[in-house]
């Protein structure tokens, strides 16, 4: 009886290796883009900012057209 149950087992897939080689991997690229996001934060924040003042200097320009007509 003891052969039958480890044959049985041994027999079973193991979902075990890749899901956890899956999320090990994961979780190192999440560590890995949020170290590089701190890293680099005045570039990231740059960018950030220059986005927002475009879309002021866009409503402003139309603002100024709807206020002029």
């Amino acid at each position: 009886m003891g052969n039958d149950e480890e044959a049985s087992s041994s027999n079973r897939p193991s979902i075990g290796f890749p899901l956890g080689l899956a999320l090990l991997l994961m979780m190192l690229f999440c560590m890995s883009g949020v170290l590089t996001c701190c890293l680099n934060w005045h570039k990231v924040r740059s960018l950030l900012i220059h986005a927002d003042n475009d879309n002021i200097q866009t409503n402003i320009h139309h603002l100024h057209t709807v206020i002029n007509y």
